[in-house]
């Protein structure tokens, strides 16, 4: 994909994870810490330093194959460690990445286009608007790579809309409590979320109910 945009330790560390976890069957990313800058040590073991979800959704992706091309890497000194980043990509790994983008960024675009839709009955201008939004904001950016901004950010939407709708409260917390494994800064929004029901009490116990279950 010409869009896909992928050289920084950010997008390499969930990258990694989700080969440790396809290939190793575990969270340690010791056979790949030299890859990438974004890690954390301890015990004796390198883990990723960011939010696991993405890296647990896709991994799966990793079954068509562990990609042994020759990659051309550039090396950077951190402390006394030298990272190498990678700066070509051979076309399995790169099929694989791209892959990756498009699942974690796909469902976001679909919901604005709904909501869009719902708001608006001309189709053409309903369209515009989703690319206007796609294109111009830095949602393009980020949709181009893989942090968890953006997957994040369709769970909490969605949970939005079901509480704005009064749908299934205990489904909208249990989907709001799952955003932050995605992106962590996620659960800044979770009391927002539990405001739009002060008054409903019933409703608001569920609703806090699934919130915790979905961050436990």
């Amino acid at each position: 994909s010409l869009l896909v945009h992928w050289v920084g330790w950010n997008e390499e560390t969930r990258y990694l994870l989700s080969k440790a976890i396809f290939f190793e069957n575990r969270f340690e990313i010791d056979s790949y810490y030299n890859l990438t800058g974004d890690r954390a040590f301890y015990k004796g073991h390198y883990y990723s330093d960011k939010a696991p979800g993405v890296a647990f959704i896709t991994s799966f992706i990793h079954i068509l194959g562990n990609e042994n091309e020759e990659k051309v890497f550039i090396p950077y000194k951190l402390n006394q460690a030298v990272i190498f980043t990678p700066v070509s990509l051979g076309e399995l790994e790169l099929i694989k990445r791209t892959v990756f983008i498009i699942l974690t960024s796909s469902l976001f675009g679909a919901l604005i286009l709904v909501i869009f839709a719902k708001l608006f009955s001309n189709t053409r201008f309903t369209l515009f608007l989703v690319l206007l939004f796609g294109f111009s904001t830095p949602i393009f950016v980020y949709s181009t790579t893989l942090p968890g901004q953006i997957f994040a950010s369709f769970l909490l939407l969605l949970s939005c809309i079901l509480i704005l709708r009064n749908k299934i409260p205990f489904l909208s917390g249990l989907i709001a409590g799952i955003a932050p494994l995605f992106e962590y800064l996620s659960v800044f929004f979770l009391p927002s979320s539990l405001i739009l029901f002060y008054n409903k009490k019933d409703k608001f116990i569920l609703f806090l109910a699934g919130t915790i279950l979905g961050l436990l």
